[in-house]
Parts: structure tokens; C-alpha cells; sequence
């Protein structure tokens, strides 16, 4: 316990730690100059102990700073770890949609394709975007450039939606992929700020 709070002190403190002790010292050096050079050491008991209380205000309030400063680095990395696994949330929702609504949906007639093309080309539009916004063009890029070089899927009414079901196929894998890497970072992310 006791290591693990002094754990929380260096990484609160960080390099700073260094400097409390001189620079504490240099204030309670400047106070009794001061003091000195008005003629007030001396007078009473009270003024000698003014430059030592002087530095050790300002020790407490330079630790003080120290660890509202890591409180606020802490809590923003939290926020940006809730911030990433909701977006892997919305992730995992569009996973499921594409999936059941659209690769696994049954398709009685050639006259259900269009819209079926339609729905498939709004719900990668739709993954498009979300990923470029929240994760950037590369990810986008790598939803959206699939390259299918053997159809494994069959069950298709034409070639054309054969084609179009092994490529969604294929973008659903990389959506899973990327849930999974971003999930392992957040873990390791909230991991190391515990």
C-alpha cells in the first residue's frame, strides 16, 4: 500500500519533485531576507517563523498543484477511454446490423435486389463517415477499399449480389478487426491508468 502511494506521488509530481525541496528553500531564503532588511527577525518569536511557514505554504501548494494536475490529466484520459468504447459500442451496433439486416437477409425475389443494393450502399456510406470521424481517414480507407480475389459466399440470386455479399463479408471482418484493436487499446489504456 505504501509503495503504491508513493507510486501515485512520483507520477503526480513527476520531475517536479525535484525542485520542491530547493525551491521551498529559496522562498523561505528570500522571506527572512526580506524580513531581515525591514528589521522584523528579532522583534518577536512570531517573525522568526514567518520565512519557514512562508515556504511551507508554498511546498503545499506546489504538491498541491501537482496532483490537481494529474487528477485532470487522469480524468481526461478517462474521458477518452469512455469516448472510445462508445464509439466501439456504435461500432458493434453497425457490426450487427450489417450482418443480420443486410448479408444475412432473405431475399425471396429478384425484385427485393435493388432495394437490397440500396440498404447495403446506405449502411456503408453510413460506416464510412462514422469511421472517418471518430477514427480517422485510414480506417475509413481500409472499410471502404476491399479487395474480394475469391467469392466464398454463394446464396446469391445473381452474380452481381454474390459479389456485393462477399465484399460486405469481408468489410464486416475488417469492422471486427477494428473493434477488436481499438477494444485491446482501451483495456490497456484503463489498465495503465489504474
Amino acid at each position: 500500500m505504501r509503495k503504491q502511494h508513493a507510486t501515485t506521488v512520483t507520477k503526480a509530481l513527476g520531475a517536479k519533485r525535484y525542485v520542491v525541496v530547493p525551491l521551498t528553500s529559496a522562498v523561505v531564503g528570500l522571506v527572512a531576507s526580506l524580513l531581515l532588511m525591514l528589521g522584523e527577525i528579532g522583534m518577536s518569536a512570531l517573525a522568526n517563523w514567518i520565512p519557514l511557514l512562508v515556504g511551507l505554504l508554498f511546498a503545499v501548494a506546489f504538491v498541491a498543484y501537482g496532483f490537481l494536475e494529474y487528477a485532470n490529466k487522469l480524468r481526461l484520459e478517462l474521458k477518452g477511454i469512455t469516448d472510445l468504447e462508445a464509439c466501439l459500442d456504435q461500432l458493434a451496433i453497425y457490426l450487427e446490423e450489417g450482418n443480420r439486416e443486410i448479408l444475412n437477409a432473405a431475399l425471396p425475389t429478384k425484385a427485393d435486389l435493388p432495394a437490397w443494393y440500396e440498404r447495403n450502399k446506405q449502411w456503408q456510406t453510413k460506416v464510412e463517415a462514422f469511421l472517418e470521424e471518430k477514427f480517422g481517414l485510414r480506417e475509413r480507407n481500409s472499410f471502404r477499399h476491399i479487395v474480394v480475389l475469391e467469392y466464398k459466399l454463394g446464396g446469391g440470386l445473381e452474380e452481381k449480389h454474390i459479389q456485393q455479399r462477399n465484399i460486405l463479408a469481408w468489410k464486416l471482418l475488417t469492422l471486427k478487426d477494428v473493434i477488436l484493436r481499438y477494444n485491446e487499446r482501451s483495456a490497456r489504456w484503463r489498465a495503465e491508468s489504474s
